[in-house]
């Protein structure tokens, strides 16, 4: 007899590092004696050319060039998305300039705020609508994700999604590569999983993209999530969620763990074991990439990641930084 299994689907999400925090960027060897020569300065880029597009895009070209103190502000401004995009740039700052000329240097270090359109942030998960007066039968829903075992693949929302754990009737699946690009937080303030920016897109915006079938058989997990045993920072309270990130102890579990859980009185900003190579995560185009953890970092403000060579930065970053996520869901 077929045995029907809920799945519990775990996403990781990864997300792409800004600037020196997460790695040197690309092409950095080619343009290193040039640096050099101009005593730690990076050239600006045409800011033409960026106001209008997309600030991923403006992101990566002052990365490029060697900028590590990139931050972005959303603006919270669209309703229609008519007239402006979303995550179109509006203004770009770069120190105290807003406006530069051709050929001007700045310090790799300068602060560069990249301010776009956005859609407000809701801080509530949207509601199930409720029963219509007259109920009108259907067909039954077929579980499409009957009788998974260990090790399979399932997808969905054009991923592929590795079964990791089954726990009594469910499965816990952890997507194959980065899913999104986002922020952890909308802005630099206290914050946990409980209260996160990403935590509301990907159990709405996120969660709206899987078909019917497949959100009517993603369980509601009751998500705990342990503090830094570093740090001694707290990541929020108990919360249920549809999709959550991984907690450093879920990387280590699921991951490969190389036993340094038990020295965590030890300073130290990261840990590097014999499965680094494990954790590390691509993107679709098979991009090596950053990916946020739920658990918080080293501050009330800062969010732990696993960095491009797999290694798990225990003190963070800060979390209205954009980086890629990777996901957990469990399914009935």
């Amino acid at each position: 007899m077929k045995r029907k299994t809920k799945i519990i689907i775990g996403v990781v999400v990864a997300l792409i590092a800004i600037g020196a925090i997460f790695g040197e960027p690309e092409g950095y060897a080619d343009d290193y004696a040039a640096i050099e020569a101009h005593q730690g300065t990076a050239l600006l880029p045409d800011r033409s050319s960026l106001v209008g597009g997309h600030y991923q895009e403006a992101i990566s070209i002052f990365n490029s060039l060697g900028f590590s103190n990139v931050q972005t502000i959303p603006m919270g401004d669209l309703i229609t998305g008519w007239l402006r995009s979303d995550g179109e740039v509006s203004q770009i700052q770069a120190g105290d300039l807003v406006e530069w000329d051709a050929e001007q240097r700045l310090p790799f270090d300068t602060a560069i705020t990249i301010t776009h359109h956005s859609f407000p942030v809701s801080q509530a998960v949207p509601e199930v609508p409720s029963e219509p007066d007259e109920y009108i039968p259907s067909a039954p829903v077929v579980n499409p994700f009957t009788d998974v075992a260990l090790g399979d693949i399932v997808q969905m929302v054009g991923y592929n999604w590795r079964v990791h754990d089954m726990i009594e009737n469910r499965a816990l699946l952890i997507a194959e590569n980065a899913v999104t690009l986002q922020h952890f937080h909308n802005r630099r303030e206290n914050v946990t999983w409980a209260n996160s920016y990403i935590r509301n897109y990907l159990n709405g915006s996120f969660l709206n993209q899987f078909t019917e079938t497949e959100r009517a058989f993603i369980t509601e997990t009751q998500v705990t999530t342990p503090g830094n045993p570093w740090y001694g920072t707290t990541s929020g309270g108990q919360t249920t969620d549809h999709l959550f990130l991984l907690s450093i102890q879920e990387v280590l579990r699921y991951f490969g763990d190389g036993g340094e859980m038990g020295n965590s009185a030890n300073e130290r900003t990261f840990l590097g074991d014999d499965f680094n190579e494990n954790r590390q995560l691509q993107d679709t185009s098979g991009n090596t990439v950053t990916w946020w953890l739920r658990t918080s970092g080293s501050g009330d403000t800062m969010t732990a990641h696993i960095r491009v060579n797999g290694v798990i930065d225990i003190f963070g970053s800060h979390a209205e930084q954009t980086t890629h996520t990777n996901l957990i869901l469990k399914q009935n």
